[in-house]
């Protein structure tokens, strides 16, 4: 594998993830995106065997099962954010991991949080009153 394919594995698999990320499912993108990438390099690597007229490995019949659960995985979760129903993501560890949307708020929750946000004209006035 290339300098350059390894870091696209590493930056994928969560190894560089930025940490500062707001994306909750980043992980599982990672993750996913690696697992699509090792498929999508061990494809390149069979087409390149095949044209070296190589055998086949039944490792790289796997790979290629990877890659091609993989994009479906990838194909049920945009189907499925679209949707916004629960979120199903195939995780490199062969874990399912499923994800339900949070629910809207109530007008009285929605109201409850506005008044308890905090701003910083807010702590004036609050600083404000109690000098006075």
């Amino acid at each position: 594998m290339s300098r350059r394919a390894e870091y696209i594995y590493a930056l994928y698999s969560g190894r560089l993830a930025d940490p500062g990320a707001r994306n909750p499912y980043a992980g599982q993108s990672h993750a996913l995106a690696a697992l699509w990438l090792r498929g999508y390099m061990r494809m390149l690597h069979y087409s390149n065997q095949q044209r070296a007229g190589d055998a086949v490995k039944a490792s790289d019949w796997l790979s290629l099962a990877a890659f091609v659960l993989a994009l479906a995985a990838f194909a049920t979760n945009t189907a499925l954010s679209w949707l916004r129903w629960p979120r199903v993501v195939v995780d490199i560890s062969s874990r399912v991991n499923v994800y339900i949307p949070m629910t809207p708020l109530t007008p009285e929750e929605a109201a409850k949080r506005k008044r308890a946000r905090w701003s910083p004209s807010s702590a004036i006035a609050t600083t404000r009153s109690r000098s006075q």
